[in-house]
């Protein structure tokens, strides 16, 4: 388990003030390089010659496995590298791009209202491709804060709310299935 995943207490006042947990994103060592295998499943959605918003980028894992012709914008809380977007989507004035591609993986599971940026998120592109692990009724009630999650949506939750954004979801990938969690990923399209 990182350093990160044992502080229930940090996550649970970051939730009570509504905050972005900047400490954690703004080191490299925060990005486990394990998430390369969700880029490289999310990385087969992608046609040749998109441009490619990458929210969440870490990283940037993404980059290099793009499909040819393809340009990559990254974008997260934190700015890893110097081409990257830095977006706060916990905040309400954050902008970004327009993209043929938009991908959040590992990304809306610290953001508080993913409803609301789920719809903001979908009005940026023809296609939305992202992840998010389910909360279970059955889970440790702490499990998520010891993630450092800031939001508990159930798989059928999340997919309404994908839904509303009037996008059609073409896909649909279990990731990871665990006793706590399972990690979905969605490739959805504007009709």
């Amino acid at each position: 388990m990182s350093k990160w995943g044992q502080d229930a207490a940090r996550i649970a006042a970051l939730r009570e003030k509504g905050e972005s947990d900047i400490h954690r994103w703004s080191t490299i060592d925060s990005h486990n390089e394990g998430w390369v295998n969700r880029v490289k499943v999310a990385v087969g959605f992608i046609p040749a010659n998109s441009t490619v918003l990458e929210v969440g980028a870490g990283r940037g894992f993404m980059r290099d496995l793009l499909p040819s012709g393809c340009t990559y914008l990254p974008a997260d809380l934190v700015a890893h590298q110097s081409d990257y977007i830095t977006v706060d989507l916990n905040r309400d004035d954050w902008m970004l791009p327009r993209a043929d591609v938009l991908v959040a993986l590992g990304t809306l599971e610290y953001v508080y209202d993913v409803p609301r940026t789920l719809v903001r998120l979908a009005d940026l592109t023809k296609r939305l491709i992202v992840t998010y692990c389910c909360h279970r009724s059955t889970a440790d009630k702490d499990a998520r804060l010891r993630q450092g999650w800031l939001s508990d949506l159930t798989e059928e939750e999340f997919e309404r709310h994908l839904n509303a954004t009037g996008v059609i979801v073409k896909r649909t990938v279990i990731f990871q299935n665990e006793v706590n969690f399972k990690q979905m990923l969605w490739v959805a399209d504007k009709p």
